[in-house]
Parts: C-alpha cells; sequence; structure tokens
C-alpha cells in the first residue's frame, strides 16, 4: 500500500506541469481542525490538504486530492503503570464538486466522491500490575485501508482571476464503527 501511494503522489507531482497548462483547472491547499469524533478535544488534531481539480462543465469540477487529518494521542501514568493511544489518517479521495453561485465571486458548493482512507491506531503500555502473569507490558499497532464516501460543502470566494479562498467542510465514513472522520479547513486557491 505504501508503494501505492508513494506512487499515486509522485505520478500527481509529476504530471502537474502538463495540468497545469490546462485553462481551467485549479490548485488548493487546506488547513483545518478534524474530528475522529470519538475522543473529546483530544481527538481534534490540526490536519491539511493538497488538491488538483478541473472544469468539466459549467460549474461542475472534478477534483483528486491527499487530506491528512493529522495525528491525535494521549498518555497517562497510574502508578508504576503508563498508557499511551494515539491514532492517524489519511486519504486519497476524487469527487465530483457541484458549484451554485450566490453573488458575483462568491458560490457555495457541495462535494460527492469515494477516498482511499488509511487509517493507524496504537496502543502501547507498561501494565506492571500484571507481573504476577510475567507479562512484561501491552502494545498493539493496528493499520487498516477502506474505500469511504466523501460528502462535503464549502463557500467559495474568488478574489482575482487566479487566486481564491475557502472555507470547507468534508465528511468521510470512519472504517468499522459508529465513529465518524470529518474536518472544516479554511484554504487558498490558484486557478490556471
Amino acid at each position: 500500500m505504501q508503494k501505492f501511494v508513494i506512487g499515486m503522489v509522485l505520478g500527481s507531482v509529476l504530471s502537474l506541469p502538463l495540468l497545469a497548462q490546462a485553462e481551467g483547472s485549479y490548485v488548493k491547499f487546506g488547513l483545518g481542525r478534524s474530528d475522529y469524533g470519538d475522543g473529546g478535544e483530544l481527538s481534534k488534531p490540526t490536519g491539511w490538504s493538497l488538491a488538483y481539480g478541473m472544469n468539466v462543465q459549467k460549474n461542475l469540477d472534478l477534483e483528486a486530492g491527499y487530506m491528512d487529518f493529522g495525528k491525535w494521542g494521549v498518555s497517562a501514568s497510574f502508578g508504576p503503570s503508563s498508557v499511551s493511544v494515539s491514532q492517524r489518517a489519511r486519504a486519497l479521495y476524487l469527487a465530483g464538486v457541484q458549484h451554485l453561485p450566490v453573488a458575483d465571486n462568491v458560490s457555495v458548493y457541495g462535494k460527492l466522491g469515494a477516498a482511499i482512507v488509511r487509517h493507524r491506531a496504537s496502543v502501547a503500555g507498561d501494565v506492571n500490575v500484571l507481573d504476577a502473569l510475567d507479562i512484561e507490558g501491552v502494545n498493539a499497532d493496528t493499520s487498516k485501508t477502506h474505500l469511504r464516501p466523501v460528502l462535503g460543502a464549502g463557500l467559495n470566494v474568488q478574489f482575482n482571476k487566479e487566486l481564491s479562498g475557502h472555507l470547507e467542510y468534508t465528511h468521510v465514513s470512519y472504517p468499522g464503527t459508529s465513529d465518524k472522520l470529518s474536518r472544516w479547513q479554511m484554504g487558498l486557491g490558484y486557478h490556471f
């Protein structure tokens, strides 16, 4: 899976100069707060995204991108014992983006697509209470990759012909649990 992700990123970067020549295309960067939905304030790290989009019809774009939802973790000590937990999620996505103009240079949009989500969770601990059973510690590291739907909505403001700003909410259904992976982000776009 790592080779696949590296290949996708490398292929995207190498094809960017060719794609940049296409009128109606854009690159956008976003930074915002993610929500893993299962750990209160501790599970809301800062994440980022990078996307390339191209206009396929009036007010309809096709967008491909990478989202890093950030890493969150917590550690606790109980006398001689300690435990730490961390999570991280990343996704490659492809989505259609439908714009609805509401004023000059301002539009709202909806996003619908699919994402390959890679989720990694780690638990490590030194549980000295279990010394009688000769258990030195507890360690678990799991990583899963799933195909999941992507839903999003946002507000886009076109500052000039090349530069735009956006405020966006993105929701990715979370693999195997009732928890949901989502994020709010603000960002900038450059239009070719």
